[in-house]
């Protein structure tokens, strides 16, 4: 199977940016570091991106999400050959609206 294309969705973009915000007042030696790291976590998302749990259905769309080091949930969407990433927040964080 050809890997999928990932499409980082502006709400994604802004969950990161976020995160990065919060990051460089409270660990800033660290902040590039975990963004880094959580992008390219998304990026892994070309392979096997059924590999992770359907947490809800929205008119059909399964919602999924990666757990990324017990701490931040990303959630997507596969369509066809796409994933699209939808938001990024830490666990203990309410859903947002989706």
């Amino acid at each position: 199977m050809p890997p999928f294309d990932v499409i980082i969705e502006e709400p994604a973009y802004c969950d990161l940016q976020n995160i990065f915000d919060y990051l460089v007042g409270e660990v800033p030696y660290l902040a590039e570091k975990i963004l880094d790291d959580l992008i390219l976590e998304m990026e892994s998302l070309r392979l096997f991106p059924h590999r992770h749990t359907v947490i809800l259905s929205i008119q059909g769309v399964k919602v999924r999400q990666l757990i990324f080091k017990k701490v931040f949930r990303i959630l997507y969407v596969v369509q066809e050959n796409t994933v699209h990433v939808l938001h990024c927040f830490r666990c203990e964080q309410l859903f947002p609206n989706l």
